[in-house]
């Protein structure tokens, strides 16, 4: 099953699902994020992962401005406190930065998310 979402003066990303067999798949696309359209969009990831029951989530993400670091700790705390932790997070960033991604993995981390950033899909 495949569900799009277009961005919208509300949703200011483009987010698509797809329900495969062993895992989530999602598609984020947007020009640049901040706290609160990464919240948005991270609420609709968790939401479909939890509705549907998923223990891995591919995130295939095509956002080219990061958001800020401290931004980033925040974000990770909230998302850590959701109640995913035995949810395992595969992140491939098309704009991967070592530096960037390997503090966002270290952040989820130490807050006990099972997430792995990478700069590839295989």
């Amino acid at each position: 099953m495949t569900a799009f979402a277009p961005a919208t003066l509300d949703r200011p990303y483009h987010i698509h699902f797809e329900l495969r067999p062993e895992f989530l798949y999602v598609m984020i696309r947007c020009e640049t994020t901040n706290y609160a359209i990464s919240k948005k969009y991270w609420n609709e990831i968790l939401a479909m992962q939890l509705d549907r029951g998923y223990q891995r989530v591919l995130i295939d993400k095509d956002i080219v401005n990061s958001m800020p670091m401290h931004d980033v700790v925040i974000l990770v705390a909230e998302i850590a406190g959701s109640g995913c932790h035995d949810v395992k997070f595969a992140i491939y960033d098309r704009h991967y930065d070592p530096r960037r991604c390997g503090f966002e993995e270290m952040v989820g981390t130490n807050r006990g998310l099972k997430v792995k950033i990478c700069d590839s899909l295989s």
